[in-house]
């Protein structure tokens, strides 16, 4: 999304290394699932539901540091 660049350029990608990890690893068994559900739009489907997931935690961090209320994993 937008915010990965801001956080890129800002040197806080420790909550955005967190999150590719946890896609990547989630995203294979939730493929293969849904793809036994529903066929190829189901491989799609989990990626799209990992990628809106994300989409918004890096919205929430966006809006905590531009607000001057990030702390924690949330500021690294």
């Amino acid at each position: 999304t937008i915010y990965i660049y801001y956080m890129n350029g800002v040197g806080i990608i420790t909550l955005q290394v967190i999150l590719v990890g946890l896609t990547g690893l989630l995203n294979i068994p939730l493929g293969i699932f849904l793809g036994k559900l529903l066929g190829v739009p189901g491989v799609v489907l989990a990626t799209l539901i990992l990628s809106v997931i994300s989409g918004i935690i890096e919205y929430i961090q966006f809006r905590k540091i531009i607000s001057g209320q990030a702390t924690g994993i949330w500021n690294r």
